[in-house]
């Protein structure tokens, strides 16, 4: 090759003053273009086709086309409520109960319910028997995405709330004590 023109490394394509053995950037081998500098015409460039094959094995396009997205689990929180007040009625969150909880952001109420219950079971050996239902902190039961018919899925609820994953809390309550409260 000319020494004025330089070369351009087949595999990351860094201009090159002058042709070496690897690339000074990617780091490859490039003694294969020592051959294909003696066998090239004048006035033309020609890569092996080996070359050319690797290249093109090596190029995924743009960044994060060619893998999948995956689904990364996400931190909400979840605490405990009881009854509060003379006449237990209302309910409260309990201090000191509230624990991370790494789910699904495509987790249904149901599912999210029972992730709930079984970290507090692992975390609070005190806690009751019996069927637990999952609330919302104004003490409404989780059912629906708030002011929607539809059904409740942690990212739709995230989007409307406009919280960030980790600053949101849902809680259980004994379903005994949430049917007294009303």
């Amino acid at each position: 090759m000319d020494c004025d023109r330089g070369m351009f490394c087949p595999f990351c394509g860094k201009h090159m003053s002058s042709l070496t053995r690897f690339c000074f950037t990617c780091g490859r081998c490039l003694e294969f273009l020592k051959d294909a500098n003696q066998t090239e015409t004048q006035g033309t460039s020609r890569q092996p086709d080996s070359a050319k094959q690797k290249r093109q094995s090596f190029n995924y396009g743009p960044k994060g086309r060619s893998r999948p997205k995956e689904r990364k689990n996400v931190q909400i929180n979840v605490g405990l409520m009881g009854p509060h007040g003379t006449d237990g009625t209302d309910l409260k969150p309990l201090r000191g109960k509230t624990l991370p909880l790494f789910t699904d952001p495509e987790i249904a109420a149901p599912d999210l319910l029972k992730q709930a219950v079984q970290k507090m079971r692992t975390f609070n050996k005190n806690m009751h028997e019996g069927p637990y239902v999952l609330l919302y902190p104004d003490c409404s039961e989780v059912v629906h995405v708030p002011g929607s018919e539809r059904p409740f899925k942690l990212a739709e609820y995230k989007k409307e709330i406009g919280k960030a994953y980790s600053r949101i809390t849902f809680f259980i309550c004994l379903e005994k004590h949430f049917k007294r409260g009303f």
